[in-house]
C-alpha cells in the first residue's frame, strides 16, 4: 500500500505532507492568475495613457512645443509601457541638447529633464568648446563675449586647463590672454592686450612659446620682462620665447 495513504476506520486519508504541497500549488496558481490580471491592466494600451509631457531643465536654445509634439508621437505605449530609450535617442539628437532624463509622475505625466551644452569658448571659427569638453558646431548668440581659442581637437582639454592657468599669471601683470592657439607644429600662439585704460586696448602684442617648455618660458618672461612692460607700453608687438 502506498505510503501516502494509510486507513482510518476503514476510509484512505491522504498524507498531511501531500495536502501541503497541494495548497501551495492552489495558491501559485491563483498568484500566477493574478498577476497575469493585472500586468494585462496595467499594459493595456487604453489604459493609464500619458497625456501631459513636460520639460524641466535648462533648455533656453530648445523649441519647447515642437520638441513635446514629437515626443507626443514617439509615446507607444501607456505609463507603464512607454519606450524610454527611444524616446531618449530622439531628443539627444536635437541640437544643443547634451543630457536627457525621463521621469514618469503618476497617474499621466512623462518629464522631460533636458541639460543644454554650456559653451565656456570659442574653438576655431565657428564652434564651441563646451564645459563637457566637446567641441560642437552651434549657431553663436549675439552679444557673448567668450575667449578665443583653437587647436587639435584631442587637445581641447589641454588647452582650456592652460588657458585658464596663463589667464591669471597674465591678469596679475595688467594683461588679457584674448586668444591662444595650438599649432600642429605644437607651439601656442597667445594674443595679449593691455587692461589699463591708460594703454589702448588694440595696441597688444603676440607671444609665441614652445609647448614643451611653455610654462618655463611664460614664468621667465613675466619675471624678467615685466617692467619692459610697464616702461613700454604698447609698443612691444611680438614676443617669440623660443629663442634666449
Amino acid at each position: 500500500m502506498p505510503d501516502n495513504i494509510k486507513h482510518a476506520a476503514g476510509n484512505p486519508v491522504f498524507n498531511p505532507r501531500l495536502k501541503y504541497w497541494l495548497a501551495l500549488l492552489g495558491l501559485l496558481a491563483v498568484i500566477v492568475v493574478a498577476v497575469l490580471l493585472i500586468t494585462d491592466r496595467l499594459y493595456n494600451q487604453q489604459k493609464f495613457n500619458i497625456s501631459k509631457i513636460t520639460l524641466t531643465g535648462d533648455a533656453a536654445h530648445v523649441d519647447r512645443i515642437g520638441l513635446q509634439q514629437s515626443v507626443a508621437s514617439l509615446i507607444k505605449g501607456n505609463y507603464f509601457s512607454l519606450n524610454s530609450e527611444e524616446i531618449i535617442r530622439a531628443v539627444a539628437k536635437l541640437p544643443w541638447v547634451e543630457k536627457v532624463r525621463l521621469r514618469r509622475r503618476w497617474p499621466d505625466t512623462l518629464m522631460i529633464d533636458i541639460e543644454e551644452y554650456q559653451p565656456i569658448a570659442l574653438w576655431g571659427e565657428d564652434r564651441w568648446l563646451t564645459t563637457s569638453g566637446k567641441i560642437v558646431s552651434l549657431p553663436l548668440p549675439k552679444n557673448v563675449v567668450l575667449p578665443q581659442l583653437d587647436g587639435p581637437v584631442s587637445a581641447a582639454e589641454q588647452v582650456w586647463e592652460t588657458y585658464q592657468k596663463w589667464t591669471k599669471q597674465f591678469a596679475q601683470n595688467g594683461i588679457r590672454l584674448r586668444k591662444m592657439k595650438l599649432s600642429k607644429q605644437h607651439l601656442y600662439t597667445l594674443t595679449l592686450e593691455y587692461t589699463t585704460r591708460l594703454i589702448d586696448s588694440a595696441r597688444g602684442f603676440e607671444m609665441i612659446l614652445a609647448e614643451q617648455n611653455a610654462d618655463q618660458q611664460l614664468t621667465a618672461f613675466l619675471s624678467s620682462r615685466r617692467q619692459s612692460l610697464i616702461e613700454f607700453p604698447g609698443q612691444i608687438k611680438t614676443v617669440d620665447m623660443r629663442y634666449p
